[in-house]
């Protein structure tokens, strides 16, 4: 095997491939190479352009090339020869060992059409989908993806808050079994691997789905779990429902968590006539809404619903309660993204 390619070129290549796994594989295909690198599920995969001298593949620690052409300018040449490769790169030569072969599997990307769907909508709601992790003495829940009409519907629990994101999407998809779950820890994976600009496809096949940004695709397999049915956590049937500024209530909420003396205790929230009452103690803040209906008060956890506040992104929000029997459920103006979680007292969502 025997190819050059731009230095910078691979080497960004590199930094994204080690970020799933620092063994990778290098094949030539016939538009150049193909780098990939898989780990739990997970697997990424790259098209590079470079000038192919002589087909082959290679398996190598990446770690040690891509710190050999760290900003280095030009071109580098990699070349095998036997159990060696040789790396060529301004008048520098370097001789690595090559890595053990690895089973990597290789993904076969279809020619579509895909279902597309906007970066800067997906990539948050996976972000927010990955942080919400149960705590060591709870059962973890994957991430539940499915389809709700024209949108992508992202669903994330631990059982005591849950979140959801519906992105619209062009273009038709289908999961087998009308959803599928995806490990949380992946859905780190793809997140670092989302821009936060311009659309990515999606493509599915099997139990594998494959984000496709360009040149290069991100490749995650089903989780095999079971999700809880989340459809009481959302329902808003005989709650009060009032919208606020979603900055305020946020600032208020911290101010209140800044003082309070104990990180399990709770913050109440007090609705009456025209005003929302937030109170710890002696300490109050009160947030004019419009509001005609008897009073309500719930308690909650002030970390949980800062939390939630931060997933949703709207300048206004709106916030459903009952009692602490039932979830407090925070929803975009839209409408596309929903927070809930159960006021200290309740159980689960």
């Amino acid at each position: 095997m025997r190819f050059s390619i731009e230095a910078k070129l691979l080497y960004n290549a590199l930094a994204k491939a080690q970020k799933i796994n620092s063994n990778v594989r290098i094949r030539t295909s016939g538009q150049g190479i193909i780098i990939n690198s898989e780990n739990s599920g997970v697997m990424f995969q790259g098209g590079y352009g470079a000038e192919v001298d002589l087909r082959g593949a290679i398996d190598i620690q990446s770690k040690k090339l891509y710190e050999i052409i760290r900003n280095r300018p030009g071109k580098v040449g990699i070349n095998k020869i036997e159990n060696q490769i040789v790396v060529e790169i301004g008048r520098a030569r370097y001789c690595l060992e090559a890595s053990d072969c690895y089973d990597f599997n290789d993904y076969s990307i279809g020619d579509g059409p895909f279902a597309k769907i906007n970066s800067a909508l997906l990539k948050p709601a996976v972000k927010v989908s990955a942080s919400i992790t149960a705590p060591k003495d709870r059962h973890e829940f994957g991430v539940l993806f499915e389809k709700i009409d024209n949108a992508l519907r992202i669903v994330s629990t631990d059982s005591i808050s849950l979140y959801y994101s519906d992105i619209p999407v062009e273009g038709d998809f289908k999961f087998p079994g009308k959803s599928a779950i995806f490990h949380k820890h992946n859905l780190k994976k793809i997140n670092q691997f989302l821009g936060t600009k311009g659309h990515v496809f999606i493509d599915i096949k099997g139990i594998e789905l494959a984000i496709i940004q360009g040149n290069e695709a991100l490749i995650i397999k089903f989780f095999d779990g079971g999700f809880p049915d989340y459809s009481k956590a959302i329902n808003i049937d005989g709650t009060t429902s009032i919208t606020v500024n979603r900055d305020d209530l946020l600032s208020i909420t911290k101010r209140m968590e800044s003082i309070s003396l104990d990180d399990s205790g709770g913050v109440r929230f007090y609705l009456t006539a025209g005003e929302l009452v937030i109170a710890l103690s002696d300490s109050e803040e009160r947030i004019v809404v419009a509001y005609a209906g008897p009073d309500v008060e719930i308690w909650l956890n002030p970390k949980r619903l800062i939390d939630a506040l931060k997933a949703l992104k709207d300048d206004r929000i709106i916030m459903n309660i009952k009692n602490k029997k039932s979830p407090c459920i925070l929803k975009s103006t839209d409408g596309n993204s929903v927070c809930a979680f159960m006021p200290l007292g309740g159980t689960n969502v």
